[in-house]
């Protein structure tokens, strides 16, 4: 016998619409990738040297560009946490900065390049204003008799205000696609996998309830007498706690051993209470938290209690010391026991 209760079937549709969900952003994302991809093909097609892009480009930035380079530098600026590192390039007619990686500076310093320019290829990027001030300095700091410093104000006239960064593979309206394609693929995983998680628990759980017991906790959520208080997702009927908001689970009253609150405080000030309940299975559960901004929540939140209260009259109540050594102590007799 399977659950006819139209709030317990929406819970489980729920689990299912969040696996469809995750699923469906995993598609977008993939979708997003793809774009990226063609975004890429159609910026290789539109490719400029980047002389072209600092002298006549509206849009400097982001772009991809190409150099052909005559000679090269030293490594004049690096970061601490990477290999990779600024460099003075030349075509033969203009200064350029580019930031390369190890690996590509050392394979362009292997050839003759007063034979045969090296093509590198990156994207276009604003020179910052650190980098800016370590070329001035550097620059200067090696100028021959006779020759002029390099001023702030002059920069723009040496290097044209942008750099090649040879580490980017992708333009700026490709890595758009593919930093929305990352977030929605996480996104869509977890959700995946959240909703598979829930499915199999529910499914799990539901196995162990007989057919017997479900009908009676049918028919007790359909009694007149039954509570459900939507806001928490909490039924509480003549016999059963039953909840139904992150988890769906059924507790007898007297499963239950422990309750107590748990408070929850921003600025000092209470906006929140949680009931915590230990079951003879030796678990710990949050059923329900009850934000306190109004009367009628606090009123919730007291007849919830008081009605677990009132169900079982064996029931220890209460976070002291007293009760966490006493269970301290049945923890260790229900484990010992099994």
């Amino acid at each position: 016998m399977e659950f006819t209760n139209e709030k317990i079937l929406k819970y489980i549709k729920k689990q299912k619409r969040l696996m469809i969900i995750g699923i469906i952003i995993l598609v977008l994302s993939f979708l997003l990738f793809g774009l990226s991809i063609k975004q890429n093909e159609k910026d290789d097609k539109n490719i400029k040297y980047l002389n072209e892009i600092i002298e006549n480009s509206e849009e400097k930035e982001g772009q991809k560009a190409y150099l052909n380079i005559e000679m090269i530098s030293e490594a004049f600026a690096a970061y601490d946490n990477t290999t990779d590192a600024y460099y003075y390039v030349s075509d033969g007619d203009y200064y350029y900065i580019v930031y390369l990686t190890k690996d590509k500076y050392n394979e362009i310093s292997k050839k003759d390049l007063s034979v045969e320019p090296y093509k590198i290829y990156g994207v276009a990027r604003y020179t910052q204003d650190d980098v800016k001030r370590i070329v001035i300095e550097d620059w200067n700091a090696n100028l021959e008799e006779g020759e002029e410093e390099l001023t702030s104000e002059a920069f723009f006239n040496y290097f044209g205000g942008l750099y090649l960064d040879q580490t980017s593979l992708y333009s700026e309206n490709a890595l758009v696609y593919i930093i929305f394609g990352i977030l929605l693929l996480i996104l869509g995983i977890v959700l995946t996998i959240t909703g598979i998680i829930k499915r199999k628990r529910n499914a799990s759980y539901l196995k162990k309830l007989d057919t017997n017991e479900i009908s009676n906790i049918e028919n007790e959520m359909s009694d007149s007498n039954s509570f459900y208080y939507k806001s928490v997702g909490l039924y509480l009927t003549n016999n059963y706690l039953i909840v139904i908001n992150s988890q769906f689970k059924v507790y007898k009253y007297n499963e239950i051993l422990w309750m107590y609150k748990h408070e929850n405080y921003y600025n000092g000030i209470k906006t929140s209470q949680s009931i915590t309940i230990f079951t003879s299975d030796c678990k710990t559960s949050n059923i329900a938290t009850i934000a306190l901004a109004t009367k009628n929540q606090k009123e919730v939140f007291d007849e919830i209690w008081n009605t677990i209260t009132n169900k079982n009259p064996n029931l220890k109540v209460g976070y002291t010391k007293e009760n966490i050594d006493y269970f301290k102590e049945v923890k260790k007799e229900l484990k010992n026991n099994k």
